[in-house]
């Protein structure tokens, strides 16, 4: 009894077991069943959890006798014991005790390798058949401090045969969790703090949405705008590669494969993965989806910085040009700000007065769009001195790379 009461298993058991009768305790009447059963099992915690969980539907014996019943799939061919052929046929039949509707809330959860138990309503699971799972041992807390919870990942194989089984439900429920998050990512600002504990089912919803055609170039900008105001560029880089080559796969609308290839190379960018981010530039401008105009404008700005991060300013300030030119005919004043900006940093590095002039002209017709922190007393008229004569030009490179702070764009 005393050697019982210390194994870790049986500890386990007997906790396991409080959950679903409080009045459970070992005593001399029940530890051979609680240490059989746990033997058994080969000490697997989850088997010997989910064991437990039977307690709410039949008694120790029916417990310790079930167990024993299936000894033969719980043994390996040379006679040892394994714990996870244990778990298999405690998990089976921990599934078959569940109502119906705990099953299918199971299964839509099994489409998200986590979640927030504010998000299960809006996943089609209600908080009493969350408790289930969690009573049952399908669902756990698993991060310290945290109330996010997920199923056993041990339990991935059962879930997925089932789910083979129910294909229709799965369709839905990868529908319903695509839909979810990126509804509920594309209402925040993209630096927000609570995107990172979601941001592995940001990614999956967005497979999904690719899948089922549903996912939108707004998508693919808001998800760079994140990888890029938290400074996750490397990573990003690598998110953005995977996700470009789904969308070509799944044959995704032209404007989302292009958004998802510009975000991967302005991301690799950052990273200061300037040869790949030149690649991918060099690439995407010599095929058809260049034929979009507003893909090919961020396409040649981040070209343009790339060229200019390798010292080619005066490349830099014909591409920029380019994608300045496509802004102005798009219509996009954000961006002909932006880009103007850029070019006034680089003409001034080159000391070319006449250009700036003329640069300084149309930005001053847009004074009424700029930021304030870009506005002054001194005006466009103080900027344009600073830069008609080659002795001040320094001065005028870090005025510009100043003024650049106040206002910048998540991306291309």
């Amino acid at each position: 009894m005393t050697q019982i009461a210390a194994s870790g298993a049986a500890q386990l058991f007997v906790r396991e077991a409080g959950r679903v009768r409080r009045d459970f305790t070992l005593g001399a009447g029940n530890a051979a069943l609680i240490a059989g059963i746990t033997r058994r099992l080969a000490g697997h915690p989850l088997a010997i959890a989910l064991a437990a969980s039977w307690l709410r539907v039949e008694d120790l014996d029916a417990v310790y006798a079930r167990v024993l019943h299936e000894a033969g799939a719980l043994t390996a061919a040379g006679g040892d014991s394994d714990g996870r052929r244990g778990l298999n046929v405690v998990a089976q039949r921990s599934w078959d005790l569940l109502p119906p509707g705990a099953r299918a809330a199971a299964l839509r959860l099994s489409v998200a390798p986590d979640f927030d138990p504010l998000h299960a309503p809006a996943l089609g699971v209600t908080p009493d058949e969350l408790d289930t799972l969690l009573t049952h041992s399908f669902a756990e807390a698993y991060l310290p401090g945290s109330e996010r919870l997920r199923l056993y990942p041990a339990l991935g194989g059962l879930l997925a045969g089932q789910g083979a089984q129910h294909p229709d439900l799965m369709i839905g429920a990868r529908e319903v969790h695509a839909a979810h998050y990126l509804g509920w990512f594309t209402a925040r600002p993209p630096e927000d703090p609570a995107v990172d504990a979601e941001r592995e089912n940001i990614l999956i919803a967005c497979r999904a949405a690719l899948t089922l055609g549903t996912l939108e170039a707004a998508h693919a900008e808001h998800l760079l705008a994140h990888h890029d105001r938290r400074g996750l560029h490397g990573s990003g880089t690598e998110t953005f590669a995977a996700l470009a080559d789904d969308a070509e796969d799944a044959q995704a609308p032209a404007q989302v494969q292009a958004a998802l290839q510009v975000a991967c190379m302005w991301l690799a960018f950052g990273a200061g993965r300037l040869l790949d981010a030149q690649t991918l530039a060099g690439q995407f401008l010599a095929g058809p989806l260049a034929a979009d105009a507003a893909s090919r404008m961020k396409v040649l700005n981040t070209l343009s910085v790339v060229r200019a991060t390798q010292g080619q300013v005066q490349v830099s300030v014909d591409l920029l040009g380019q994608a300045l030119a496509l802004a102005v005919e798009l219509g996009d004043r954000t961006r002909q700000l932006y880009y103007r900006l850029n070019l006034l940093t680089h003409l001034t590095f080159l000391g070319n007065a006449p250009e700036l002039r003329l640069q300084l002209t149309a930005l001053e017709a847009q004074l009424p769009d700029l930021p304030p922190c870009w506005r002054g007393r001194s005006g466009s008229r103080r900027w344009a001195c600073a830069c008609t004569y080659p002795r001040r030009m320094r001065n005028a490179r870090h005025f510009w790379s100043r003024l650049g702070r106040c206002w910048t764009l998540a991306g291309p």
